[in-house]
C-alpha cells in the first residue's frame, strides 16, 4: 500500500514531506499510521523503518503521548546499531497476549535480523546517507530516498513466518523514480582506510590502478586525495609505500586519523584517556538528548564538564564516572540521571580493550610508561592538538550578512559578530549538542574531529586549546613570518591564519621547544613504536611541567 491509499485509510489531511518534494520523515504521519494499525488490525508486531536515531526518539515520544492512558497495551522498542546486544535482543521477545509490539528501526533491520512475529511493516522510504565533499573535505549527512532494492528488502520483512502487510509512506511515482541500488560506499566516503588496506594487499602497485579494478571503482581524484592525506599523516612515503607507522595504522580497526591519535597518546604518555576519546570517535559519544528533556540534558552535561571547554575531555569524565558507578553497583541510576547511553558506554569499553590488544600485538606492552602523563589535562589537550592539527577552528570577529538599516540611510549595514571559522570552510558553527555551544571562551583556538554539513557547516565536537599548545603541537613547522625590531610574528607553516606577535626572545624559545616536540614525536612514530631515548623522556617530563605551570587558556 502506498501513500495516497494510506492517507485515505487513516483520514490524514495534513501535508506530507513528499508533498514538498523532500525525502524527509513526517513523524506525525508515521505516528498516526501506527496508532491506526495498533488499534484496528489483528495481532502481530509492527516494524517501522526510520532514517536515524533522532527520528526513532521523536516517534517514540509521540507514541508514548498518544498511548499515555493505555501504555500497558503497547511495547515500543528501538532498534539501532548503537544499542547494546542485550537491548537489540529484546526485539525478538514475544510480548504477552494483548500487548502490541512496535519496533522502530533504521536500515539495520533490512537484512541483519528476522523477527518472527512481525506482520506489519511501515516504510518511510528514507535513509541517512553520508557523502564526502572532496573539495571542502567535509562530510554531508542527509536524509535521502532509499533505493528500489531497499524498498523490496524492507517489504520482505513483513510476514517472514506468516502472511504480512507493507505500508509505504511514499507514492508509486516516487518508487519508480528511486535508484535501483544505493550508491556504493566506495564512491561517497573518504578512502584513507581503504587505501591502507589496498597497500597491505598489493604493496607493489599504485593504489589507483588496484582500486580501478573494483566493480564500482572510486573516482581517481578521491583516491588521490586519500593518498595525499595518508602522506601528510606519515603513513605513506613519497613513493606511495607504507611507512612503519602506516603498517601499524593498517592493523588498527579504526580510521587512520584516530589510529595516529592513539599512537601519539602512547608516545606522549597519555594513552589511557586517549583510548577513551578514540573509542568514542570511532563509535559515538555516550550522551543522549531526549527531545522532551534537551535543556535538562544540556545542564547535566555542562555540570559534568566543569568548565573544561572540551567535548573530548567530557567523554573521559563520563566514562571514568561510569566505571566508578559500576564498581559501586549504581550504574543504572548513574546513566539515567546523567543522560548517558549504557550501550554506547559498553561499546566504548569494548573498543578500548580491542585497541589495547592490538597495541600489545604490535609490541606496546609496557602500558605504565605510556600513561605517565595520563592525569595531566594539558598533556591530553596537547595530544589532541597533535593528532587533530589539520582540524583547527578559530574564533574571530566577522561581518554577518542580513544586518540592519540605519535611521538615516536605507543602505543595509552588516553587523560585526563573533563567530567561528576554519581555514578550509570559512564560517562554521558549533553544534548545539556540543558542551561548547553558546559559551564565552578564554581562548580563540579549538581542535575538532567531526565536521558535517546539514543546514550549515557544524563542528560536532571540539576542544579549546591555548595558543601555546597550538604553536608547540599543531602544523608542520613554526616559522618567523616577519620581524620588526625586538618583535616577531610567528606562525604555523608560515601562514598568517595561525600567527601571533611576540618578543624575539620568546619566539626563539617557542621554536626551540617546538623542535624538541618534533624530535619526540618523530622518534616515537618512526623508530620502534613508542620507543624514546632517556633524553627524550626527560624532555617530555620538563614539557609536562611547563604545560602544567602555564595552564591558562587565555590568548594574552
Amino acid at each position: 500500500m502506498y501513500l495516497d491509499k494510506i492517507c485515505n485509510l487513516i483520514g490524514w489531511r495534513g501535508m506530507t514531506t513528499e508533498d514538498q518534494g523532500l525525502p524527509g520523515t513526517d513523524h506525525e504521519l508515521v505516528t498516526s499510521l501506527l496508532v491506526y494499525l495498533a488499534r484496528t488490525q489483528p495481532e502481530g508486531a509492527i516494524l517501522v523503518f526510520l532514517p536515524g536515531w533522532d527520528d526513532i526518539m521523536s516517534v517514540t515520544d509521540l507514541l508514548n503521548h498518544r498511548f499515555r492512558n493505555e501504555s500497558r497495551r503497547y511495547l515500543i522498542l528501538p532498534l539501532h546499531s548503537m544499542l547494546s546486544s542485550r537491548d537489540q535482543q529484546s526485539v525478538f521477545n514475544v510480548p504477552p497476549p494483548g500487548v502490541r509490539k512496535m519496533i522502530l528501526a533504521t536500515n539495520i533491520a533490512e537484512s541483519s535480523v528476522t523477527i518472527d512475529d512481525v506482520v506489519y511493516v511501515v516504510n518511510t522510504g528514507t535513509v541517512k546517507v553520508k557523502t564526502f565533499d572532496l573539495t571542502k573535505k567535509i562530510t554531508h549527512l542527509s536524509t535521502e530516498w532509499s533505493s528500489k532494492a531497499s524498498v523490496i528488502q524492507r517489504r520482505g520483512r513483513a510476514g517472514r513466518c506468516q502472511p504480512g502487510h507493507a505500508y509505504n509512506l511514499f507514492t508509486k511515482e516516487q518508487f519508480a523514480s528511486m535508484d535501483d541500488y544505493q550508491v556504493p560506499e566506495m564512491q561517497r566516503t573518504p578512502l584513507e582506510d581503504l587505501v591502507l588496506q589496498a597497500k597491505l594487499l598489493n604493496p607493489w602497485h599504485k593504489v589507483a590502478n588496484f582500486l580501478s579494478r573494483a566493480l564500482n571503482p572510486p573516482r581517481a581524484s578521491a583516491v588521490g586525495s586519500a593518498v595525499d592525506v595518508l602522506n601528510d599523516l606519515g603513513a605513506l612515503d613519497d613513493a606511495e609505500s607504507l611507512t612503519p607507522m602506516g603498517k601499524v595504522l593498517a592493523e588498527l580497526p579504526i580510521e587512520p586519523v584516530i589510529g595516529r591519535l592513539v599512537l601519539l597518546g602512547a608516545v606522549l604518555g597519555a594513552l589511557d584517556p586517549i583510548l577513551t576519546i578514540a573509542a568514542s570517535m570511532g563509535h559515538r559519544d555516550p550522551f543522549v538528548n531526549p527531545p522532551t528533556k534537551r535543556q535538562q540534558a544540556d545542564e547535566v552535561r555542562s555540570v559534568m564538564a566543569g568548565g573544561c571547554y572540551s567535548d573530548h575531555l567530557l567523554v573521559i569524565k563520563a566514562y571514568e564516572k561510569w566505571q566508578e558507578a559500576k564498581r559501586e553497583g549504581t550504574e543504572a541510576t548513574f546513566v539515567r540521571d546523567n543522560f548517558l547511553h549504557r550501550g554506547t558506554l559498553h561499546m566504548i569499553e569494548g573498543l578500548r580493550g580491542q585497541f589495547r590488544r592490538h597495541l600489545e600485538d604490535l609490541g606496546l606492552t609496557e602500558f605504565n610508561q605510556y600513561n605517565v602523563f595520563s592525569s595531566s589535562e594539558p598533556m591530553v589537550r596537547a595530544v589532541l592538538t597533535a593528532g587533530l592539527d589539520r582540524n583547527v577552528m578559530k574564533m574571530a570577529k566577522m561581518l554577518e550578512s542580513g544586518g540592519y538599516r540605519s535611521s538615516t540611510s536605507q543602505t543595509q549595514r552588516k553587523r560585526v559578530r563573533t563567530g567561528f571559522k576554519t581555514i578550509q570552510d570559512g564560517r562554521v558553527f558549533i553544534h548545539p549538542s556540543s558542551v561548547n555551544s553558546e559559551k564565552n571562551f578564554p581562548s580563540n583556538w579549538f581542535v575538532y574531529y567531526e565536521k558535517v554539513k546539514t543546514s550549515k557547516v557544524f563542528i560536532r565536537d571540539c576542544t579549546l586549546i591555548s595558543p601555546l599548545t597550538l604553536l608547540l603541537f599543531a602544523g608542520r613547522s613554526l616559522d618567523v613570518i616577519s620581524e620588526d625590531g625586538g618583535k616577531v610574528v610567528i606562525g604555523l607553516d608560515g601562514k598568517n591564519w595561525f600567527s601571533f606577535e611576540t618578543s624575539a626572545n620568546l619566539g626563539d624559545l617557542l621554536r626551540c621547544g617546538r623542535r624538541g616536540v618534533e624530535e619526540v614525536i618523530s622518534g616515537g612514530l618512526t623508530g620502534r613504536l613508542g620507543s624514546l631515548s632517556p633524553s627524550q623522556r626527560a624532555f617530555l617530563t620538563s614539557l609536562n611541567s611547563f604545560l602544567l605551570a602555564n595552564t591558562s587558556l587565555t590568548d594574552s
